[in-house]
């Protein structure tokens, strides 16, 4: 029988739940999760390594960036999830995309490393995918569209033909872009918000009642 591959999840709240469950379902096994937060909680009784001078001491360790692979599992801060996501890729580690068996990617997508691609998903044709993206549940990301470093795009979401996307950006839950609109940088679309313009970078846009 084939030995798993092993991987380090970054990140013990919410979304290493999700993660976890993701890595499950591709045929990956969990080594450990590691969290700056020393207050940080196991999940599922998995192992846990917390507290930033532990992390350093593991990571510092002969091999280790050989041995493993990894991934950023931090779905509240888009900032946060790439700086790590870049510090570690500097430091030489694997981060492979994680795509579950359930999503459709076109064969002409491009899918960056570090991007993790969730249940029931869609990725059409020609679109292109940053690096740590986060393609949450049951969302679709339809063709031609260009998703930059760091987006979130949460459960739900939809974006249409051509829309291009900024570094960092998070896409609500449940939220419509129409076609071929332009999202900055650094924005939050609130969940549940149809966006019929374009959005200038750093500009948080909800849906008004």
């Amino acid at each position: 029988m084939r030995k798993k591959k092993k991987i380090i999840i970054w990140g013990s709240a919410g979304h290493g739940s999700a993660v976890l469950d993701l890595i499950n379902n591709i045929g990956l096994s969990l080594f450990t999760f590691l969290d700056e937060n020393p207050k940080a909680k196991s999940i599922n009784k998995s192992r846990l390594i917390k507290g930033k001078k532990n992390i350093s001491s593991f990571l510092e360790k002969k091999n280790v960036s050989k041995k493993f692979l990894y991934t950023v599992a931090i779905g509240s801060n888009q900032k946060i999830r790439l700086n790590i996501y870049n510090n570690l890729k500097k430091m030489g580690f694997k981060i492979p995309t994680l795509a579950h068996r359930t999503a459709y990617i076109s064969r002409t997508a491009k899918i960056n490393n570090g991007t993790q691609i969730f249940a029931n998903t869609n990725i059409g044709p020609n679109t292109i995918i940053g690096e740590s993206c986060i393609i949450n549940n049951n969302s679709n990301v339809d063709h031609d569209c260009n998703l930059g470093d760091g987006v979130h795009i949460a459960p739900g979401a939809i974006l249409c033909g051509g829309i291009k996307i900024g570094n960092n950006t998070l896409i609500g839950a449940n939220s419509t872009i129409l076609p071929y609109l332009k999202i900055g940088s650094n924005c939050i679309i609130g969940a549940g918000t149809v966006v019929t313009k374009n959005v200038k970078s750093g500009t948080i846009y909800y849906k008004k009642k």
